[in-house]
C-alpha cells in the first residue's frame, strides 16, 4: 500500500487477494470488512504444488495432487482525508468489488449489515471453465437448537450445520489473541432457518457484549472483529476443508 498526496493505492498479487485487501483495510483503517473464498474447481484457477510437498508425504500419497488457488492481481486507488482515513468507506469497499469483478474470472458482491461488511463470491468457473453461479457458503440457511453454551460452541454448531449441507468439513472459529481463545462466554442462543452469515454476526455481537459486560478485552482492544473464510480447493484423502478464522480489527491512520 502506497500513498501519494491524498491518493492511496492498495494492491495484492497473491492467491487470495480479497483476503489480503480485507486484512489491510481492517488493520490499517479499522474497517470491519470480511472476505469469503469462491468455490474453486476449474484447473485453470489452481496451481499444482505437489512437488513442494514433503517427500515423506508424497511417498504415502503417490496418486494425490496438491493444489492451491492461483494467484491474481487486484489493485484499487482511493482518496484519503488529511488524517489519512478514507474519504468514503462505502465507496471504497464497492470499488474493491468492481475491481475484483473486472480483474478476475470470479464475481463478488458487497454485503453490509450494520457494522459488518463482507466480500461475498457469487460466481466461479466450473470444471470446464465456464462461468457459473454458485450459492455462497454463508448464504445457506441453518438451524441451531436452543441452549446455553459457549459462543465458540455455537460457532462449532454453525460449522457442523454447513458441513452437513455441503459434505465439506468446515471448522469455526480459529481465533486466539494474546493466548486467549475467542467465544468463551456462555450465553443462551438459537437459530431457526437463518442465513449462516447472519448467525455468525450475531455470535460476534454476543461476544462483544460479553466483553463489555465483564470489562475484559480478551479478544481485541476495540472488540471489532472480521472473518476470513478460506476453503481448500483440493480434497486429500477425503472431503474438502473450509476454515472460518476470526481476526481483531486494529485500526490506525496514516
Amino acid at each position: 500500500m502506497t500513498r501519494s498526496g491524498d491518493t492511496v493505492t492498495v494492491s495484492a498479487d497473491t492467491w487470495r487477494p480479497l483476503n489480503a485487501i480485507a486484512q489491510t483495510l481492517a488493520n490499517k483503517f479499522g474497517i470491519v470488512i470480511s472476505a469469503e473464498d469462491p468455490d474453486l474447481v476449474f484447473a485453470g484457477d489452481l496451481t499444482d504444488t505437489t512437488e513442494r510437498a514433503l517427500p515423506a508425504w508424497r511417498a504415502v500419497h503417490p496418486n494425490i495432487r496438491v493444489y492451491i488457488p492461483k494467484a491474481w492481481r487486484l489493485q484499487v486507488e482511493f482518496r484519503v482525508r488529511q488524517d489519512g482515513t478514507p474519504e468514503d468507506v462505502a465507496a471504497l469497499l464497492q470499488q474493491v468489488v468492481v475491481a475484483a469483478n473486472a480483474q478476475s474470472p470470479f464475481s463478488y458482491r458487497l454485503d453490509t449489515d450494520g457494522e459488518f461488511n463482507t466480500f461475498v463470491p457469487t460466481r466461479t468457473r466450473d470444471a470446464a471453465g465456464a462461468v457459473v453461479e454458485r450459492v455462497p457458503l454463508f448464504d445457506r440457511h441453518i438451524d441451531i437448537p436452543a441452549g446455553t453454551r459457549t459462543i465458540a460452541e455455537d460457532g462449532e454448531m454453525l460449522a457442523k450445520a454447513l458441513s452437513a449441507q455441503t459434505g465439506m468439513r468446515i471448522s469455526c472459529c480459529q481465533s486466539l489473541v494474546a493466548g486467549v481463545p475467542w467465544g468463551m462466554a456462555r450465553v443462551p442462543f438459537e437459530a431457526h432457518d437463518e442465513q449462516a452469515r447472519s448467525v455468525l454476526e450475531r455470535l460476534v455481537r454476543l461476544e462483544q457484549g460479553a466483553e463489555q459486560q465483564s470489562k475484559q478485552r480478551s479478544f481485541s482492544a476495540n472488540s471489532n472483529v472480521y472473518w476470513l473464510l478460506s476453503c481448500d480447493p483440493n480434497a486429500i484423502d477425503g472431503p474438502r476443508y473450509c476454515f472460518i478464522d476470526l481476526h481483531p480489527v486494529h485500526g490506525q491512520c496514516w
